[in-house]
């Protein structure tokens, strides 16, 4: 069991995307072992990718009406915020 490096607290372990992350209950505080980033790293790449071929087609329907301000395109800061959601 690790402890918050903030708090002091012990970390629940909380499974996400199969990977284990360590989050603390008071500060929200996430702690990532050996490896856990790049796992979580891919899983983005792959979903970007996965994304992306969402945008193209998109684009290719011809949808006059659509404004497309109601779309916010994500950043890599909000897919990691997805995870932790």
């Amino acid at each position: 069991m690790v402890n918050c490096p903030v708090c002091d607290l012990p970390m629940h372990e909380v499974r996400k995307n199969n990977v284990m992350i360590d989050v603390c209950p008071k500060c929200k505080g996430v702690w990532l072992d050996r490896g856990e980033l790049n796992q979580l790293m891919k899983q983005v790449g792959e979903y970007r990718k996965d994304y992306a071929d969402y945008e193209r087609r998109y684009y290719e329907d011809d949808y006059d009406d659509y404004n497309i301000r109601r779309r916010r395109k994500k950043g890599i800061f909000d897919l990691l915020g997805d995870l932790f959601d």
